[in-house]
């Protein structure tokens, strides 16, 4: 009667597990960089969704966005009351060619400014937000 296991079978289960991993690891690091776009874009939709909210019934608000380094400040009354990175250092943002952009919404809470798109890229992951004259919000 034998008891245990072999070097043999111990090695042909380290190798299963070797091939399984190195299997799911582009897969994993694809979801990590899919993930990271996602994030930058939603909290972008946030930033304007906060400075939507703070210029209804005030003097309305604007919001200054850089791409270098990717940062949103919100100003309501000459008063910056947020200030945010937009991405993860190795998601890039793109103004559609600009360096800045400045987004502003009147006391009704109605932007006035020409549209403006931006898109946050990882490697070959995308993913961006077109915000329209009035002020309204799409994902692409």
């Amino acid at each position: 009667m034998r008891r245990g296991t072999t070097l043999l079978e111990i090695s042909a289960a380290l190798l299963i597990m070797a091939i399984a991993v190195a299997a799911l690891v582009p897969a994993g690091l694809r979801y990590r960089r899919r993930f990271a776009v996602l994030s930058a874009r939603e909290e972008m939709i946030g930033v304007l969704a906060r400075a939507r909210m703070r210029a209804v019934g005030g003097r309305g608000a604007r919001i200054e966005l850089r791409v270098e380094p990717p940062r949103a400040r919100v100003i309501v009354a000459d008063t910056v009351t947020d200030m945010l990175d937009l991405a993860d250092p190795r998601v890039r943002v793109d103004l559609g060619g600009r360096r800045r952009a400045t987004l502003r919404y009147d006391a009704l809470g109605i932007g006035r400014f020409a549209n403006v798109s931006v898109t946050f890229t990882y490697g070959d992951e995308r993913a961006g937000v077109v915000v329209s004259s009035y002020g309204r919000i799409s994902r692409r």
